[in-house]
């Protein structure tokens, strides 16, 4: 998800009303510190982009009750590799400039780009 919300990154690279916002799955080991060293392995230009932790309960709220989105743990059973600790939703939401979720896209859509894209422009073209 990370890689693909870089292309769009690069896409709206010089326009300064488009947003990113990377939410953790798990706030308990990613401290501001640790995101910010994701950022940087992922290429996330920091001008735009915001990569947010805080308390579960924080990113509870904001994850599931605001965004509508699932993250829940993953049962040692079901981990594939050390790092596979959660179970999460594969959705990029889309919010507008006064904060309204206008849009949610799954990110493993072949069209998800294009899609995206799209709606970025709509919103960008709506008078405030």
């Amino acid at each position: 998800m990370t890689k693909r919300m870089a292309e769009l990154q690069s896409h709206f690279a010089e326009n300064p009303e488009v947003a990113f916002a990377t939410l953790t799955t798990d706030p308990e080991f990613d401290t501001p510190e640790v995101m910010k060293r994701f950022a940087q392995r992922h290429d996330a230009q920091d001008k735009n982009w915001d990569f947010l932790t805080g308390t579960k309960s924080e990113i509870v709220r904001l994850a599931v009750d605001e965004m509508k989105l699932i993250a829940r743990e993953k049962p040692r059973g079901e981990q594939v590799t050390p790092e596979d600790l959660f179970i999460h939703s594969s959705y990029f939401v889309v919010i507008d400039q006064r904060g309204r979720l206008r849009g949610v896209l799954e990110s493993l859509d072949d069209s998800w780009k294009n899609k995206a894209i799209d709606l970025a422009t709509k919103l960008l073209n709506e008078e405030q």
